[in-house]
């Protein structure tokens, strides 16, 4: 059973945002698996960019944002001056069950590079965004694609890492 997952989603031309956020490239698909992998979760962590631009005011889990601004607030929410590994290091500290990972590409960088991602969820749509390209370079030196399907106008991938897969053989 995965400790940490990720979701991202990511426009037909690799990026990630439209007009300063991601629900505007969301489609039903889409948004039908985010709520399945959010309705997983025991928390969630992002960072405080992602806190601005996206509505997560009524999160009902616990929630961790890696921030260095002082003029956030939120109730059931942690505002911590820490890095994103160090912010799901906590988490998974605290929190007994699933954390997921909501935070965009540069917050997602690091724990790629980490690996400390179990699942990597990435959906694909064709509608193009504007901001934030996400490179996947990173992602394909340390994680491997194990599945791929395609429901409607979205493809949803599966990626886990190279090297926890290599060591099931």
């Amino acid at each position: 059973m995965p400790r940490v997952r990720a979701n991202l989603l990511v426009g037909g031309n690799g990026m990630t945002t439209l007009e300063g956020s991601s629900r505007p490239l969301s489609n039903s698909a889409d948004r039908k698996r985010f709520h399945a992998l959010r309705d997983s979760a025991c928390a969630i962590v992002i960072g405080g960019s992602t806190y601005r631009s996206e509505p997560y005011s009524r999160t009902p889990i616990p929630l961790y944002v890696s921030t260095r601004g002082k003029e956030l607030s939120g109730s059931n929410t942690k505002f911590l001056n820490l890095s994103p590994l160090k912010l799901v290091e906590l988490a998974l500290s605290e929190v007994d069950g699933v954390i997921l990972i909501e935070g965009g590409v540069n917050f997602l960088s690091e724990l790629i590079g980490s690996e400390v991602i179990d699942e990597f969820n990435i959906t694909r749509v064709q509608k193009n965004g504007d901001g934030y390209p996400f490179s996947e370079t990173q992602l394909q030196h340390h994680y491997q694609l194990e599945l791929s399907e395609k429901s409607g106008d979205a493809v949803f991938e599966l990626w886990r890492p190279r090297k926890r897969l290599s060591n099931r053989d």
